[in-house]
């Protein structure tokens, strides 16, 4: 699981390539969960409201050299916020 901070915000992200599992939270609320064939390559966008704010999260998953890990981004409103790419 990975952990994304924003400001009072917290992101988890829960990749399980294999099984094609991926898992979003949202500030204690599952904004996404899904089991594809692929998550590898995939981008899943989601909106929420931060005060009076309408923000926009993308989470795009991947794997690195040799498929033995995986890598994941977050943008925020297209703003790069988290990359362990």
């Amino acid at each position: 699981m990975r952990y994304v901070f924003y400001e009072n915000h917290t992101i988890k992200i829960g990749v399980m390539v294999f099984m094609g599992r991926l898992v979003i939270i949202y500030d204690e609320e599952e904004i996404y969960s899904a089991n594809l064939k692929s998550i590898v390559g995939k981008g899943f966008g989601f909106d929420v409201r931060e005060g009076s704010m309408k923000v926009r999260y993308f989470v795009e998953v991947g794997l690195k050299t040799l498929g033995l890990k995986n890598w994941v981004t977050v943008k925020r409103n297209g703003d790069l916020i988290y990359s362990d790419r």
